[in-house]
């Protein structure tokens, strides 16, 4: 249902998954890269506001693009 729900979308939904798996990978990324440029730059926003409020925002907009998708296919019934 996901898939179908966000056609024209789906690259969006896995970027955010990838994100997300990035995120939860990060101890094991840093312990590669420590030492390299690349350590110096690395930020992830969700540690610097906690990981369950990054959690609950993605999920949020998860939600809330899911019921807009649901609601411009219901006006789109209802006109036709």
């Amino acid at each position: 249902m996901l898939w179908r729900s966000a056609e024209g979308y789906v690259r969006h939904w896995f970027a955010l998954l990838g994100a997300m798996l990035v995120i939860a990978l990060r101890p094991a990324i840093i312990l590669m890269l420590k030492g390299s440029w690349v350590y110096r730059k690395f930020e992830v926003l969700p540690y610097q506001f906690g990981l369950e409020t990054a959690f609950i925002t993605t999920m949020t907009i998860l939600i809330v693009f899911y019921a807009f998708l649901r609601w411009t296919d219901y006006r789109r019934k209802i006109h036709h």
